[in-house]
């Protein structure tokens, strides 16, 4: 049955790409059929990431109510988040924390709906936390990369908001991301601790599962996708306009005009990383044809470097794509999980 619907999720990714391609007859729909092969890979083990039948209901105050669907944290269609309690907010006592899930699709597509929903509502039973996942205005649809951010603050706002509602108090937020989800959980993370606009909640811990980290890196525009997708996609994400001769320029590790470096540099976490960052748990296949493998690595330094107390560690998975799934990896995702899991009640 998992794998039942797990395939129903990866099968609805394809529709929507060739739906896409068909309509828009451009490259964004290309980009996005590329990466649509992708979309529901994450599955560790083979069973962790499949779409459920959760139902909807009203959104009113209940404090007997464990389960929250489709909250809006803005007037955008994209801005809703799921969240669910360990238990009736009424029957929880004291400070709880909270895990929030953010989807990956390449930053064009995607949806809360293809998050693990077992995984995350185990973990609120398990270890006694409330448990999101959310929705993000996309690129292609007018947002930029700052606006992703802007909306992933704004969630965790309705998160505290909403708990407080019913009286549960959320101290804490550990932030888990597959792909673009994961550079979005990444950059939130680094970016909105210690400084002058932190989190509405503290993030305590940060997951990262295939995350692009370094825009930078050569071996990012040497990956399987078309020049022109490429091109897109950067020029989608900093807002500045990159050209064939900068992608030649980055794939030999050559030079660009300042402002166009800093716009890497800028979307980029490890660009990002100071002392004060939360701990980072991450995890990458060497046979990413997506993301390189180069990019954890880089990330990996660059803790070891500026913040090595907040470094817990990087996964490599040998036998894996962007995915994860290699069942020869399946050792190392049992492992992975039980880390994940062994993290969340810590923090």
């Amino acid at each position: 049955m998992e794998r039942k619907k797990h395939m129903n999720v990866k099968n609805c990714a394809r529709h929507e790409s060739h739906r896409l391609c068909h309509r828009q007859g451009c490259r964004q729909g290309r980009w996005l059929n590329f990466w649509g092969r992708y979309l529901s890979g994450f599955v560790l083990t083979g069973a962790l990431f499949f779409a459920c039948d959760t139902g909807t209901g009203p959104n009113t105050v209940d404090p007997d109510r464990k389960d929250w669907l489709d909250l809006a944290y803005g007037s955008h269609a994209a801005q809703k988040l799921d969240l669910f309690f360990p238990d009736a907010p009424s029957k929880i006592a004291g400070p709880v924390a909270a895990a929030l899930y953010i989807h990956g699709g390449a930053w064009i597509t995607g949806d809360k709906t293809d998050y693990p929903a077992e995984l995350i509502k185990s973990m609120a039973a398990d270890a006694g936390i409330a448990a999101a996942a959310m929705n993000y205005r996309l690129l292609f649809a007018g947002a930029s990369c700052d606006d992703m951010i802007r909306d992933v603050s704004s969630a965790v706002a309705l998160i505290k908001q909403q708990a407080a509602q019913l009286g549960v108090t959320i101290d804490r937020l550990s932030i888990i991301g597959v792909s673009a989800g994961a550079h979005l959980a990444l950059l939130y993370s680094y970016t909105r601790a210690g400084s002058g606009t932190d989190s509405p909640i503290p993030v305590t811990l940060c997951v990262s599962l295939s995350g692009p980290t370094d825009f930078t890196d050569p071996a990012w525009f040497n990956t399987s996708a078309s020049p022109e997708d490429k091109i897109l996609l950067i020029s989608a994400l900093t807002g500045q306009p990159f050209t064939e001769s900068d992608l030649t320029a980055m794939q030999n590790g050559g030079d660009l005009s300042p402002d166009k470096r800093q716009a890497l540099e800028r979307i980029s976490p490890v660009y990002q990383i100071h002392s004060n960052i939360p701990p980072t748990l991450f995890a990458h296949g060497t046979r990413d044809p997506i993301v390189p493998i180069s990019n954890a690595y880089r990330l990996d330094a660059a803790l070891y470097h500026i913040a090595p107390d907040k470094n817990v560690g990087l996964t490599v998975f040998p036998h894996s794509g962007h995915g994860l799934d290699a069942p020869a990896d399946a050792l190392i995702s049992a492992t992975f999980l039980a880390k994940i899991k062994e993290e969340l009640e810590q923090r």
